[in-house]
């Protein structure tokens, strides 16, 4: 399967913040990470109501028991028009996403050289498709028009947590290091900790470490007399 071009009109803020994915999407070359859907957990919905996922690629050798687990980046969405035209791209969406993703960011090298601490760890590719990081908690889907958006970035994060554990056996593991870009470093700030208290009810002696990057954000005042950013996250907290 080849991912559709992004479509739809999408915030400045959120165009910005993409560029951080294309920049990805150019270096996903060499490492090769076989997807997992999260349909067996009937909450862990993206916008468009399809089942959330993620790609992992096992390690080896003296990282057979180590994680390195990134969260994908790509800015947010506020209110219903906004996020409805983002759950017809990848950010909104798994229905255009591979069944292999291949990846050679610094963090996932397989090169001791580039990546000395992590390039033999196991490594996860955590899929972002609920436009608010991981933060939506709506039982019900919100519909209009004969629309419907599915809010349920919480339920994303608690089924990956879990999926990992048990079917990647995470919970069989020594050293974590859990990261994530643009929105979903914002979302590792805020949801270190809930990561370290998962993964250690199962072995307490495991170190869980968070590297974010690019996770805070100028409260810039753009083309308009708006705080973009300010009123963004507004209106998704109000939504989400």
């Amino acid at each position: 399967m080849i991912k559709s071009p992004i479509t739809g009109t999408m915030a400045i803020t959120s165009i910005l913040l993409l560029s951080l994915l294309a920049a990805d999407f150019a270096f996903a070359a060499q490492v090769r990470m076989t997807g997992y859907s999260l349909q067996e957990y009937p909450g862990a919905l993206c916008l468009d109501g399809t089942p959330a996922m993620y790609y992992y690629s096992p390690g080896n050798g003296d990282g057979t028991n180590k994680w390195y687990i990134e969260m994908q980046g790509g800015g947010w969405c506020g209110g219903f028009e906004h996020c409805l035209s983002r759950a017809e791209t990848v950010l909104g969406s798994t229905s255009n996403w591979p069944e292999v993703w291949r990846r050679n960011t610094p963090f996932f090298s397989d090169d001791s050289t580039t990546n000395p601490l992590m390039h033999d760890w196991n490594k996860i590719y955590f899929v972002y498709c609920d436009g608010f990081s991981f933060s939506g908690n709506a039982s019900d889907p919100v519909e209009r028009d004969g629309a419907a958006l599915y809010l349920r970035g919480n339920d994303i994060l608690e089924a990956g947590i879990d999926d990992m554990l048990f079917k990647r056996n995470l919970w069989n593991t020594m050293d974590v290091v859990i990261g994530g870009c643009s929105a979903r470093g914002l979302m590792t700030f805020l949801r270190c900790d809930h990561w370290a208290e998962r993964i250690q009810q199962h072995l307490p002696q495991v170190k869980v470490g968070c590297a974010p990057k690019s996770g805070f954000f100028m409260n810039y005042n753009g083309t308009s007399s708006h705080l973009m950013y300010h009123d963004l996250m507004l209106d998704g907290l109000a939504f989400h």
